[in-house]
């Protein structure tokens, strides 16, 4: 059965040479007009996709001090010891009062504070703001508001204060990132008596690398 497919093949073959050079012998006046051509269009060029590079997930540095109680990370400057925490008591039961702080030789101090409440969560955000900045001007009279600005944090609102404050013949000078997430307000804070500090890039990496741990939705 093999060798009589083999020979059809073979004779089909030798068929179709034959009616080629058979149609070669024939008077140029029946070949097809070149008008009547059809072009064949060109084989579509396969293009193989390149393989995408996979996304690495971020590692956190042996710097970075993440809280999963206060749902927050963050990069401590050079020369300051890990943040001592102070839990303190709520009203709520499930509430949060979180202080975390880290001083460096007395002269300097990080400090972020974490405290929830559902009051936050339904009071305006410009209103909340206001009423934190206040406090922290007002906690001491030798205190004065240099200046502030608006900021967003993963979409949440933010406001950066920036207070100066006598301690009698120190002064000092505090910059506090205040932070409204859901019913959770965050208060991220740099205190120093060089006014220098506040703008030094380790300073500025230090509040810029504050990040929520699984924040919630983005309010709309």
């Amino acid at each position: 059965m093999t060798k009589t497919i083999t020979r059809w093949l073979v004779g089909l073959v030798m068929v179709t040479a034959g009616l080629g050079l058979m149609g070669c012998d024939k008077s140029s006046s029946n070949a097809t007009p070149p008008e009547e051509i059809k072009p064949v269009a060109p084989a579509e060029t396969k293009v193989e996709a390149k393989p995408t590079e996979p996304v690495m997930p971020e590692v956190d540095g042996p710097d970075v001090f993440v809280s999963e109680k206060g749902s927050f990370k963050i990069t401590l400057p050079d020369g300051f010891p890990e943040f001592g925490l102070d839990d303190g008591a709520t009203d709520d039961p499930e509430g949060i009062a979180l202080t975390y702080v880290s001083e460096k030789h007395g002269r300097a101090g990080c400090m972020v504070m974490v405290n929830s409440s559902d009051g936050w969560a339904t009071a305006d955000s410009k209103a909340s703001l206001d009423a934190v900045r206040d406090g922290n001007v007002n906690s001491n009279p030798e205190n004065t508001l240099e200046k502030e600005e608006d900021f967003n944090l993963n979409g949440f609102p933010g406001r950066r204060v920036f207070i100066r404050q006598q301690s009698g013949a120190v002064t000092y000078f505090v910059r506090y990132d205040i932070i409204l997430v859901k019913n959770r307000l965050y208060q991220v804070m740099y205190l120093t008596n060089r006014e220098s500090d506040l703008d030094n890039p380790k300073i500025l990496a230090y509040f810029n690398s504050f990040k929520l741990i699984n924040p919630p939705e983005t309010p709309k």
